[in-house]
């Protein structure tokens, strides 16, 4: 079930540009077992995390209703079924003097 969740995510999520201009050129697998959730897993503790669809995943990026900013490099998309973090590093190159 990983390897296919995260072949979609590879197809359907990278690549695309967040509603603010952030490009998402990867994902960690943590990302991919977020997707899945605790009951999917078949996991058997208390407070199990049920999964979420990649196609809310999705839309919420790129139509949230907020986005929380979160120093230093995050930034968290809320929606309506779901949020989602991005963690980003920007680099700019400067000129040599």
């Amino acid at each position: 079930m990983h390897k296919k969740i995260a072949n979609r995510v590879q197809t359907e999520l990278v690549g695309q540009t967040a509603a603010d201009g952030i490009l998402i050129t990867g994902y960690k697998s943590y990302f991919v077992d977020r997707l899945i959730g605790q009951v999917e897993a078949g996991s058997t503790h208390k407070g199990k995390r049920e999964g979420v669809r990649i196609e809310d995943a999705k839309d919420v990026l790129l139509n949230p209703i907020d986005i929380k900013t979160k120093p230093p490099n995050s930034r968290q998309y809320v929606g309506n079924n779901c949020r989602v973090s991005i963690n980003y590093v920007q680099v700019t190159q400067y000129k040599q003097l």
